[in-house]
């Protein structure tokens, strides 16, 4: 099963979301985009909270 932070790339393999997105449900097959202005600091990110702004 694929956790939050990550998202199903096939049906046996899970990815981490990339950088400036985030995954905060199980099973899903793509990761949200953080709001404009904001990115993540490293891959796999599990909620929004985690979207920083970029200026930082």
């Amino acid at each position: 099963m694929c956790k939050p932070g990550s998202f199903r790339r096939t049906a046996t393999v899970c990815e981490p979301c990339a950088i400036g997105t985030f995954q905060n449900k199980w099973e899903k097959t793509f990761c949200k985009p953080c709001p404009v202005g904001k990115t993540t600091l490293a891959a796999g990110a599990k909620n929004q909270r985690h979207c920083v702004s970029i200026s930082q």
